[in-house]
């Protein structure tokens, strides 16, 4: 998908590279982020230029330019890319977490081997393969979100392993807000922040600093928690996730 520009750049301005996420950030979603980045940068804003694109396309345009930032995102998503030196990280917006979604509501804890393997849900991907590696076969891996709702919907399935709060997002946007439950535990301690990421740069220190005071007076309100609804974790200290294991 080719970027989309959504406020006019400035000759002296910078660009907010933005990772297009299917049910928070889209530049027309109503949800989320969307909302969060409209209240932020609104349509009068003309010093950031707003530039959605898919993760890989964002990163390497972020990367190639130095007079931008990206949202939302992790250091660690740049550990393999000659370190994260040269990378500022505001306060976090919230968290991203991987969870166990299952078909009624529990109060006790319920781990993933409590579930058959084929009837256990997961979209293919790096995560799937890290988190169940060679047994991953055994699992029910789909392509898309609107998969896991169609079989969870048919009753082919149990449970679900995926990220929260898109998998939640994803069935509310779908109108079946009831077929699925997030379960409170993360899944191998799994809780990444996600921030904006600006180059350590004049730019960058600015734009940080400008956006950390942005970020703490909406938490503080409330606000920030109101507009990205009740499936969003933006409470607890800043904490380094715990790698994925097999």
């Amino acid at each position: 998908m080719a970027p989309t520009k959504s406020a006019a750049d400035t000759e002296n301005g910078m660009t907010l590279y933005l990772n297009y996420l299917p049910y928070r950030l889209t530049m027309e979603s109503g949800s989320q982020y969307d909302l969060f980045l409209s209240e932020v940068f609104p349509e009068r804003n003309a010093e950031v230029a707003l530039l959605a694109a898919p993760l890989q396309r964002a990163k390497y345009l972020f990367l190639e330019n130095k007079n931008s930032c990206l949202f939302p995102s992790a250091l660690a998503v740049f550990e393999g890319d000659g370190g994260t030196g040269s990378l500022l990280v505001s306060e976090p917006v919230d968290y991203l977490t991987l969870r166990l979604y299952t078909r009624e509501p529990t109060h006790s804890d319920v781990a993933l081997d409590g579930f058959a393997p084929s009837r256990l849900g997961v979209i293919n991907g790096a995560v799937a393969s890290r988190l169940f590696g060679k047994k991953l076969s055994h699992y029910a891996v789909v392509s898309s979100e609107e998969q896991l709702i169609t079989m969870m919907e048919l009753g082919r399935l149990d449970a679900i392993v995926g990220y929260h709060p898109d998998i939640a997002l994803a069935f509310e946007k779908h109108g079946k807000p009831d077929l699925v439950f997030a379960q409170n535990k993360f899944i191998n301690g799994f809780r990444y922040p996600l921030s904006f990421i600006c180059h350590e740069n004049e730019t960058g220190r600015h734009f940080i600093g400008s956006i950390n005071e942005t970020i703490s007076k909406m938490n503080q309100s409330g606000r920030l928690l109101e507009i990205l609804g009740p499936h969003a974790d933006v409470a607890g200290s800043l904490e380094p996730a715990r790698p994925l294991t097999e």
